[in-house]
């Protein structure tokens, strides 16, 4: 027998989450979604042209960010237990490999729930629009081209700039920083056992106060060393060419943070004494 991956084990524990989904984070995720309604309830009671028509980008802008907020907080809402002495006996004992408990909370955690936010958050936004009152007076697909951006990847391919690479390069950072961001909340879960999310930010704040106060005397006194081996680079190579390795570098440093957090969110949960 596979003690490591089997898909049928793995397939029951992706539906025991999934009947586990709204009991333990439905109500929260709804909140979360309900989020701009609540806001476009409150324009509609001090005044519709208080905000004026709410543009469909900032609106895409709140779904994302609305996914992103179900994202980091679906690990400690659907496994809060999963590192709890005494009440985790339950996560534990379920007859399924560590490997195919972690990775449905991988896929319920990165994937399922911040869907099902995007296709709440776009059903909750389409009815907003189709009410003749408020400030969402255009459709979230309504605009072919979001403050001239065809504009001005237009001037950007006539100077020469490689537009395809650039937008490949600018979607996959995007992806990857979120995926960054979320694997941290995810380690943390394993970490902490109350108040997950919130000693998360609380901590993160705290450690980057703590290295700002040790960078900034570096940047002080070799700032302009940076500066001028940067601008050194961009005479001796193609700008392009700079911009490129720059991308790929905080590309591969974002990557190498998500691995190395579930890497070390897998260990501790294999390792978890209940």
């Amino acid at each position: 027998m596979n003690t490591t991956f089997q898909f049928e084990r793995f397939k029951k524990v992706v539906v025991r989450d999934a009947r586990h989904l709204w009991p333990q984070f439905g109500l929260t995720m709804l909140i979360v979604v309900l989020l701009p309604m609540a806001l476009w309830l409150f324009g509609l009671a001090i005044g519709h042209d208080v905000f004026g028509n709410t543009s469909p980008v900032l609106r895409w802008v709140e779904i994302y960010i609305i996914c992103c907020l179900v994202a980091i907080l679906a690990p400690s809402r659907m496994y809060r237990t999963c590192n709890v002495r005494g009440e985790g006996i339950h996560f534990a004992m379920l007859p399924a490999s560590h490997l195919e408990k972690f990775l449905s909370m991988v896929l319920y955690s990165f994937i399922i729930c911040p869907l099902l936010a995007l296709v709440a958050s776009i059903v909750v936004d389409t009815l907003l629009w189709i009410l003749p009152v408020g400030s969402y007076s255009t459709s979230l697909f309504g605009v072919p081209d979001w403050y001239g951006l065809s504009e001005t990847w237009k001037t950007l391919r006539e100077e020469g700039v490689d537009v395809d690479s650039l937008t490949i390069h600018s979607l996959l950072l995007f992806v990857l920083s979120t995926l960054a961001s979320v694997s941290t909340f995810f380690f943390t879960n394993t970490i902490f056992t109350k108040h997950k999310v919130l000693k998360t930010f609380l901590w993160g704040w705290l450690i980057g106060f703590v290295l700002n106060l040790f960078l900034m005397p570096f940047m002080l006194h070799h700032g302009a060393s940076l500066g001028d081996w940067i601008l050194h680079l961009s005479e001796r190579m193609d700008e392009d060419r700079v911009v490129r390795l720059l991308m790929w570098a905080t590309e591969l440093g974002y990557l190498v943070w998500t691995v190395a957090w579930l890497v070390w969110s897998y260990v501790r949960l294999k390792r978890m004494p209940y």
